[in-house]
């Protein structure tokens, strides 16, 4: 789904948010949560392996590359 917000610029959107998605996203504007992801590791990680592994996820599953925005005419969206 594209939208042209200006004479210059388009925005892509992946999707619009479905129902839930859209209930949770409201929720945490006045309820921010934050979460903390901890793993352990055998072997030795440097910051180069780690970032070639985000990026293979990322291509993988394009919707971590997302973020939403909330359009006027469309509603939130990925």
């Amino acid at each position: 789904m594209t939208r042209t917000t200006t004479a210059t610029a388009t925005t892509t959107y992946l999707r619009a948010l479905g129902p839930l998605e859209r209930f949770f996203w409201r929720y945490t504007e006045r309820n921010p949560a934050h979460f903390l992801l901890a793993a352990e590791f055998d072997i030795a990680l440097d910051a180069q392996r780690v970032r070639d592994a985000l990026d293979a996820a990322q291509r993988r599953h394009p919707m971590l590359s997302a973020h939403v925005e909330d359009d006027r005419h469309l509603g939130p969206a990925f």
